[in-house]
């Protein structure tokens, strides 16, 4: 098929991407093949954003989290980074990537923008973007929904990577996507975990736990690394998290809910268990001043001595 060329019309891209959806749904019990057709419309939106090496964009979030790890929590939104002057040169050179043909008979189009906010993340600037998926037939294509952040510089080390799971589409261009560090995720995720909602309302971000444990379960991470993100979001922040990761107990029931399907059940079936494997992970970065291993091993789930596997990077989706 690589020596076929690109598609001449909008209905064999269709016809290729259903195949390709069904594929993978078959090859992965439990995941639907919607599940697989969302992501070949995320990565055909972010093909555009990252079709120039050095756009200047990031990807974070949940879709960067599925791109290391397929069975992460699913998602439908996007989230990008970048550290561009202002928000609205960021929506303009964003709406200016994804609004051409990259041979596949689609573009995407600016359809609204509102404000977010970026509560545990002072200077960053958030919107919330919806672009519309339009074939060359003028057919909509549904919708891809994005988290916009403009805000500094992460202080890990950017990767470039396809997805681990990605579509078997060959005549499409798809370029490698440019990683927001994992280790300065994990910093805003745990961040995010302990800061108190300013309207006085609980803390519902269960979801973060859910993440944690499926890094750790999945990743190698360098332990000088993530102290110093995690001292560089508290530094940003104001705060101090201080020396021990902090979960409130009422998430027990949105936990289970959530890592239903996902590495963090297996690995973490009960919310106890979750709990534990997240403060064995995160309090040695925490606790800066105990002399403890330097590499996080993903297959015992411990901090260990040693750099034989990667500093930062992908082992495995349980």
């Amino acid at each position: 098929m690589k020596g076929q060329g690109p598609y001449v019309d909008w209905f064999g891209v269709e016809s290729a991407i259903q195949q390709a959806a069904r594929r993978q749904a078959a090859d992965h019990p439990g995941a639907s093949v919607g599940q697989y057709l969302d992501h070949i419309r995320r990565d055909r939106f972010l093909s555009r954003v990252f079709a120039d090496p050095e756009s200047g964009w990031l990807l974070k979030g949940g879709t960067a989290m599925l791109a290391r790890v397929p069975t992460g929590r699913h998602t439908r939104d996007v989230d990008l980074s970048t550290t561009r002057a202002t928000l609205d040169e960021a929506v303009e050179d964003l709406a200016h990537r994804v609004a051409v043909d990259m041979g596949d008979h689609l573009r995407f189009q600016l359809e609204s923008e509102r404000p977010g906010l970026a509560v545990t993340q002072p200077g960053v600037l958030v919107a919330r973007l919806s672009f519309a998926c339009i074939t060359d037939t003028g057919k909509r294509f549904d919708n891809v929904a994005v988290d916009l952040a403009v805000g500094p510089p992460p202080v890990g080390h950017i990767e470039h990577t396809r997805p681990a799971d990605s579509p078997d589409l060959p005549r499409l261009i798809s370029p490698p996507y440019a990683m927001f560090p994992l280790t300065d995720q994990l910093a805003e995720k745990v961040s995010t975990m302990m800061t108190p909602r300013p309207d006085g309302r609980p803390n519902s971000r269960a979801k973060d736990l859910v993440d944690v444990d499926i890094i750790a379960a999945t990743q190698y991470v360098d332990l000088r690394e993530l102290r110093l993100a995690l001292a560089v979001q508290q530094q940003r922040a104001n705060t101090d998290l201080g020396r021990h990761l902090r979960v409130p107990p009422h998430w027990e029931p949105r936990y289970q809910s959530l890592a239903t399907g996902t590495s963090a059940a297996a690995v973490a079936p009960t919310f106890a268990d979750a709990v534990d494997l997240a403060a064995r992970f995160i309090n040695p970065a925490l606790d800066a001043v105990r002399t403890v291993r330097t590499t996080w091993e993903p297959e015992a789930m411990e901090w260990t001595v040693g750099t034989g596997s990667p500093a930062a990077g992908p082992h495995r989706g349980v």
